[in-house]
């Protein structure tokens, strides 16, 4: 699951077909993960099996999210001044 998360782009899709069994533990493990998953039933003879349909959910951690609101006008000015000491 961990090598499909980082593979998978976000709000892209995985659909697993396992055992109720295993898709709950997958479903558990990929909530972890920030991903949001329902279950359907197959279409085979087999009431065991599940589909398990997952979308990967695009995040931000709480710092990253911190350090945007820190961006304001006056910070961008102060670094076109300083580009302009530097002469970039």
């Amino acid at each position: 699951m961990l090598e499909m998360d980082r593979i998978l782009r976000p709000n892209g899709y995985a659909i697993i077909r396992e055992s109720s069994y295993f898709a709950d533990n997958v479903a558990s493990v990929a909530k972890g993960l920030r991903w949001s998953c329902r279950k359907e039933h197959t279409e085979s003879e087999s009431e065991n099996e599940k589909f398990l349909i997952c979308q990967k959910k695009l995040w931000y951690s709480s710092n990253a999210t911190f350090l945007e609101n820190k961006v304001t006008t006056t910070n961008i000015g102060s670094l076109s001044s300083f580009k302009a000491k530097k002469g970039v």
